[in-house]
């Protein structure tokens, strides 16, 4: 048998995660991954992996080694609203 590693949760992120949680069951939104994100949005999924790093990132979720985004949420159309030049 393998060993079972722990991850230690902060409190304000089990917070963050019930939030989250129960703005998605109010409202629903599309979770989709990084590949999709960049069909969406016209670019590489190589742009969406850099700026989901980057100091001001894409809004996302870490599932594991995964990152999903939440298609339609205020959030990522909050970002996206902060992108626009003129």
């Amino acid at each position: 048998m393998g060993r079972v590693s722990r991850t230690m949760i902060e409190p304000t992120e089990v917070i963050d995660i019930m939030a989250m949680a129960e703005e998605a069951r109010l409202t629903s939104f599309e979770i989709i991954d990084g590949i999709e994100l960049a069909a969406r949005l016209k670019v590489r999924p190589t742009w969406i992996r850099k700026h989901t790093g980057s100091s001001n990132p894409i809004p996302h979720v870490k599932l594991g080694r995964y990152v999903r985004f939440l298609w339609s949420s205020p959030d990522l159309d909050k970002w996206l609203s902060g992108q626009y030049r003129r």
